[in-house]
């Protein structure tokens, strides 16, 4: 019997939020700059503006979600994981795959997974609250519409993913 199990993720460092504060000052200097600069106006507001829609799309990603990873089990008994994303009042599911589909778990390093090259024909997904963490989990996953690897961050969720997948092969 395989029990329903849900985790909030947390994130790991602070670097989104650093480089959210960085990008958010410099593009805000640099909009003010090229309101005093006779030369190069449009340039300086551009960099500026892209500073800030940078900034945008980090607070987005990683500072104003929360993470869940859920196993559920669906209406015939399968179990299901489920990567969920909520960001204000809204409610997103990433990721649901059935749990036996899950073929290899590796855990890496950042070095390690920034040398890993996706196989072709596979889809890689991350699902880490984190930017840039030390640590993560890669899920592969072969189901019947597609093959994918799945990086999620905790490493503790991923080995019991990992043997719920083994316990429902051995059925």
């Amino acid at each position: 019997m395989i029990s329903e199990m849900s985790t909030k993720m947390k994130p790991s460092n602070n670097y989104a939020r650093w480089i959210f504060s960085v990008f958010t000052s410099g593009g805000i200097c640099l909009a003010l700059i090229s309101t005093f600069i006779a030369q190069y106006k449009g340039v300086v507001a551009i960099f500026g503006v892209a500073l800030l829609v940078s900034a945008i799309a980090v607070f987005s990603k990683y500072i104003a979600s929360v993470y869940y990873y859920d196993i559920i089990v669906d209406y015939n008994g399968t179990p299901i994981f489920v990567v969920r994303q909520i960001t204000g009042k809204r409610e997103s599911t990433l990721c649901r795959i059935d749990i036996a589909d899950i073929v290899c778990v590796k855990h890496e390093s950042s070095k390690e997974r920034r040398k890993h090259k996706t196989p072709a024909g596979y889809v890689k997904y991350n699902y880490s609250p984190t930017l840039a963490p030390k640590r993560t989990s890669r899920l592969t996953v072969e189901g019947k519409y597609e093959k994918a690897e799945i990086i999620i961050e905790n490493e503790l969720y991923a080995e019991h993913l990992a043997r719920i997948s083994q316990e429902l092969k051995s059925i």
